[in-house]
Order: structure tokens, then sequence, then C-alpha cells
């Protein structure tokens, strides 16, 4: 008879567990979103932009959509906002990108997400252009400096003999 009033309960109980620590679990979680364009403005699709946590360091990429925006869910904390090559970001160090954001060239820092709001980041890219790295010669080593040698001065006693300075 007790157990037929305990078995109840406890089914009950494993119902709605799960349901509360994903209920509180959304409650610390924030939203950055954005639009990702080129330096005139037009929109870029599949840009990987990468989120790190400036705490954990811990980090999470998102492409951008066809129309260049991106959007997802973080727990709440400081963020370092950066994109993959071939592209670099463009930050506009006088521009305002949050409250406590800091551009630094192609990073932004300080990006503060808030536990059940939502943060808008628009990233300006732009594509880098790979430099072609010179051919060496190859039947030279790396770091060769070449044949010239400089002679030692002649030696003046029998028993000693003058070494050049390094």
């Amino acid at each position: 008879m007790l157990l037929n009033r305990i078995i109840p309960r406890l089914s009950l109980l494993t119902f709605l567990l799960p349901l509360i620590s994903a209920q509180v679990c959304a409650q610390e979680t924030g939203r950055l979103s954005g639009l990702v364009h080129n330096p005139t403005g037009a929109p870029q699709a599949g840009i990987v932009i990468v989120l790190t946590n400036q705490v954990t360091t811990a980090s999470r990429e998102v492409n951008s959509g066809p129309d260049g925006s991106f959007s997802t869910k973080l727990r709440a904390g400081a963020y370092r906002v950066t994109v993959k090559p071939p592209y670099a970001a463009k930050f506009d160090k006088d521009k305002v990108y949050g409250p406590y954001a800091i551009a630094r060239g192609d990073t932004l820092e300080n990006v503060i997400v808030v536990a059940g709001s939502e943060i808008k980041v628009d990233i300006p890219v732009e594509e880098i252009k790979a430099e072609k790295i010179p051919a060496l010669e190859s039947d030279r080593p790396v770091g060769f400096a070449g044949d010239k040698s400089v002679a030692s001065s002649p030696q003046t006693s029998r028993d000693r003999r003058e070494a050049r300075d390094r």
C-alpha cells in the first residue's frame, strides 16, 4: 500500500526534474547575433566566427548565413570575437560595440553576454590576400652565408697563434 503511493510520486519527480534543470540552464544563457559584411557593406555568407570565453577559454564557431547573419546561444560571460582565415575582421576602434567592448584590429574583446538578453555585433571583414613566398636556391641550405672567408692573422710566435674574434 505504501508502494502504491511512492511509485507515482517518484515517476512524477523523474519527469519534472529534467524539465526544471533545463529551465535553470536556460536562464544562464544569452544570445549573441549580428551581421557579417565586407567593406562596401554587402553581407558575407559562410564566414566562420570564433567566439571565445575570456575566462574559461572555451570557444565556439558559428557560420554566417546566406544573408550574412549569425546567431548563437552562449553562457553568460565576457567573450572575444574573431573570424577564421581567409578572412580577417576589421573592427573600428572608434565605434562602440558594447559598453565594455574593446576593438583591437581583428579582435573584439570584452563582449559581455548577459543571461536572458541578446547582444548584437556587426562584423566588418576583409579577405586576406595570400603572399607568395620567394623561392630559395635549392643547392644552398637555409642560412648559408656564402663562400667568402676571412683569413686569420699570420702566426707571430712559435707557440702561440691568434684566433680572430667571433
